[in-house]
């Protein structure tokens, strides 16, 4: 006989997965499925993955409606199966999404002869993941720039990698220097958590 932790667990799981099924057309549809065919094995790394699994959210809503919540946190169950990387790949996601309009302003300030409108769109997502982490965590810029790049040549074009890293290498020289007089909120106003509520890792990191 269950438990009544583990019977309330099973339940959220079987939720879970027929949101999974009912999504799985939706993500189809998207170019990213075709793409992705090519990389069967996830980018080292936990962190990375879970990177991955955000970029992947944001691709496909450039070509579909939004997810609900319901949907990416079934997605991002299949992909990353951890309660901690969920909770990271959907604050990712949130924060692209809450300052999306601030992070393109910053791209396109930084992309010469470019916008990111008419920017490829594995480009376009890998940057705007990346640029979130920059001005709005704490993560260490070499790393955000480094896995930017590796996503960046994964699924882009052979141009892709070094095209990625030019823009986020002067944003993040531009972040440390003459950006304090920019109207970007600062770290600290950064949001505070994800929507997204995964089932809590019983591992550690």
């Amino acid at each position: 006989k269950l438990t009544p932790g583990l019977n309330k667990l099973t339940n959220r799981l079987n939720r879970l997965t027929k949101e999974l099924l009912k999504v799985a057309p939706i993500l189809k549809v998207a170019p990213m499925s075709e793409l992705a065919e090519e990389f069967q094995e996830p980018l080292p790394g936990r962190r990375a993955r879970a990177r991955e699994a955000a970029f992947q959210l944001l691709f496909q809503e450039d070509f579909n409606r939004p997810l609900m919540r319901s949907e990416a946190e079934a997605f991002l169950l299949a992909q990353l199966r951890e309660g901690e990387l969920m909770l990271f790949a959907g604050s990712l996601v949130d924060g692209v999404r809450r300052y999306r309009r601030e992070i393109d302003r910053e791209i396109n300030r930084h992309a010469e002869h470019w916008s990111v409108d008419r920017m490829a769109a594995t480009d376009r997502n890998v940057l705007r993941l990346a640029a979130y982490e920059l001005l709005y965590t704490d993560t260490p810029g070499e790393v955000v720039i480094d896995q930017a790049v590796e996503l960046a040549k994964r699924y882009g074009t052979s141009q892709s990698g070094a095209f990625v890293n030019g823009i986020l290498d002067k944003l993040l020289r531009d972040r440390w220097g003459a950006f304090e007089s920019e109207d970007v909120p600062r770290r600290a106003d950064r949001p505070g958590g994800s929507p997204l509520k995964p089932p809590t890792s019983s591992g550690n990191p």
